[in-house]
């Protein structure tokens, strides 16, 4: 099979592009206040394509399109369908997470998982950090030079944050952190 640099096979991603491609034009129009087209355009989709990771955030976008022409009711039934999906599918479930700007413009609450119902706990800003310089393949006497804190406290924040994604390792987390777009 061909494959791309990365050694990833051409065809896995292939079919995905579409998608991709409707998905950032789709936002273009939601944030230009393009909203009938936004409208018009997911729609279409949805129709055609009602299931699928794509058609999830394809989904986050047109709620927030509905919200701004004031449908509310339906803006949220896209939004409770968003919740399913990312619940079955176990998912990093703050959307802030997944479309950093779409989630203030929704203007809906967040939604969110406590860790009493999940493996996975927001992250703090420190752990983030930590597993950043992680991904970045530095050691952990690295990371605390860089950070200014103890080896004893990166090694902390790294068991905090196999705990939080539900991980066992240094790879399996920064794997799990990039699958869910946390870093």
């Amino acid at each position: 099979t061909d494959a791309d640099s990365a050694g990833v096979a051409r065809c896995e991603y292939g079919s995905l592009l579409p998608g991709f491609a409707l998905l950032t034009r789709a936002r273009l129009l939601l944030m230009s206040g393009q909203l009938e087209e936004c409208l018009q355009l997911t729609e279409h989709w949805l129709r055609h394509t009602p299931q699928g990771f794509m058609s999830t955030f394809i989904r986050l976008i047109r709620s927030g399109a509905l919200v701004m022409t004031q449908q509310h009711a339906e803006s949220m039934r896209q939004i409770e369908i968003v919740r399913k999906t990312f619940r079955a599918e176990g998912l990093n479930q703050q959307l802030h997470n997944w479309l950093p700007d779409l989630a203030s413009f929704l203007n809906v609450p967040e939604i969110t998982q406590s860790p009493a119902t999940g493996p996975m706990a927001a992250l703090s800003d420190r752990e983030k950090d930590v597993l950043q310089l992680m991904a970045q393949g530095h050691s952990n006497q690295d990371i605390a030079d860089k950070l200014y804190i103890s080896l004893h406290t990166v090694k902390t924040h790294a068991r905090k944050v196999n705990v939080k994604l539900g991980t066992r390792s240094r790879t399996q987390a920064i794997h799990k952190a990039k699958e869910l777009m946390i870093i």
